[in-house]
């Protein structure tokens, strides 16, 4: 059974994140950039790492002494899902709520406006049924 990217904790979330970035790291990679965010011991994230690998995240592979991890879900998987709950759980199935909210609450800026618009304007000419294309007869 594929493991569920909505049960990540902000932690795994946060770890997950810099392995997508690097594509594989080290537990004391990982520690080093996490540590310069907040104090964190090296333990807690050999801790995380291992339930990532438990849980079918990650796989690892021996290299000298340590141990390089790398993905097993793909970063656009994850954020499918999450925003998939996200989108059920708090916002009824409404993706229109949701992007009201996004608008509403500030989270967007000027310039992320601007491209949306533009995204939006693609998306809708692409699901719009051309006027000239034949019919299918039914």
């Amino acid at each position: 059974m594929a493991p569920s990217p909505s049960q990540l904790t902000p932690a795994q979330l946060e770890i997950m994140n810099l392995i997508w970035i690097e594509k594989e790291c080290t537990v004391s990679f990982l520690w080093e950039e996490l540590r310069k965010k907040r104090e964190v011991a090296r333990n807690t994230i050999l801790t995380l790492v291992q339930r990532l690998e438990q849980r079918g995240f990650l796989t690892r592979e021996q290299r000298g002494r340590s141990f390089v991890y790398r993905s097993q879900v793909t970063r656009e998987v994850t954020r499918k899902q999450r925003l998939k709950d996200l989108l059920d759980h708090a916002f009824a199935g409404s993706a229109e709520n949701l992007v009201k909210s996004l608008l509403g609450n500030g989270f967007v800026s000027a310039e992320e406006i601007s491209r949306l618009r533009k995204a939006l304007t693609d998306e809708e000419k692409r699901l719009k049924p051309r006027k000239n294309s034949p019919r299918k007869e039914s």
